[in-house]
């Protein structure tokens, strides 16, 4: 829309990964600041970075799935709602199986969550 294109479903789906962004790492993918993020991008092309105190507990995947989300190129995300879905849910079937395996290799816990927790 700020290009000047008529909103489309590429534009919902963009602003539904800046939400998932802002919920997981505790600020807007948007701001008016000027510094610029220390971090890693959701993967190679992605103009979505992670600040790197973010990676512990937000897993390759997930950000992967967020940088297609909210890429600056509105060709490069899900071309629908469908497709998105399909892969949230591959991530949440991947993530269960994780779940059942030995735990040694998970080491993310709450307590390595330095944002409060809400109540």
């Amino acid at each position: 829309m700020l290009r000047g294109v008529p909103a489309n479903i590429r534009s919902d789906l963009w602003s539904l990964g800046a939400i998932f962004y802002e919920c997981l790492v505790g600020r807007p993918l948007v701001s008016n600041s000027t510094s610029k993020i220390k971090g890693v991008r959701a993967f190679s092309a992605s103009s979505v970075i992670f600040p790197q105190e973010t990676l512990e507990w937000i897993p390759e995947s997930m950000r992967v799935i967020i940088g297609r989300l909210c890429d600056s190129h509105p060709e490069e995300r899900f071309k629908n709602a469908s497709e998105a879905i399909e892969m949230l849910k591959a991530y949440c079937q991947a993530r269960r199986r994780c779940r059942r395996a030995p735990r040694r290799h998970l080491t993310v816990s709450w307590k390595a969550c330095r944002r409060p927790c809400a109540k």
